[in-house]
């Protein structure tokens, strides 16, 4: 069984339109991506890429699943040892609560909005000028729940 199939139950979608009606995650209350699935693949399958960069020039970088644990980790106890305080939330449920998880970007994206202190209403009316109408109000609310997620 693959590791994603611990949360994703269907991927075998025949189209976009039954990928966007049926698409769905099941995860648990305490789902850690980082420790749930990049430290998991680590685990299990070190040398597996996770992230492979190329440019016209034929110029390529790779970059395993145990290199992403390991910048990962360094990143980590970098931040914590400038005392900087980690923020941990569950951006998939907030998203969800919005009406999909495929608005989990513009949760974050509230999210930084609000650490950046950009003006909530700004922001608000730039998702009005370019999300497409049918997916306006999921956006807003997703942006909301992330914004107001640091309260």
């Amino acid at each position: 069984m693959a590791l994603c199939d611990n949360w994703v139950p269907k991927n075998d979608f025949t189209s976009y339109e039954d990928f966007h009606s049926r698409y769905e995650v099941n995860y648990p209350e305490n789902f850690n991506f980082g420790f749930d699935c990049v430290d998991e693949i680590a685990r299990t399958e070190p040398e597996k890429d996770a992230l492979v960069w190329c440019n016209p020039k034929g110029e390529e970088k790779r970059v395993t699943f145990a290199d992403m644990r390991e910048y990962s980790n360094r990143a980590a106890n970098w931040f914590k040892s400038l005392g900087v305080n980690v923020l941990s939330l569950d951006a998939l449920k907030l998203a969800a609560e919005a009406g999909s998880i495929k608005a989990i970007n513009t949760v974050l994206l509230g999210v930084l909005a609000r650490v950046l202190g950009w003006e909530q209403a700004k922001c608000v009316q730039a998702l009005t000028d370019t999300v497409k109408p049918r997916f306006l109000e999921m956006n807003k609310a997703a942006f909301d729940k992330g914004y107001s997620a640091l309260r």
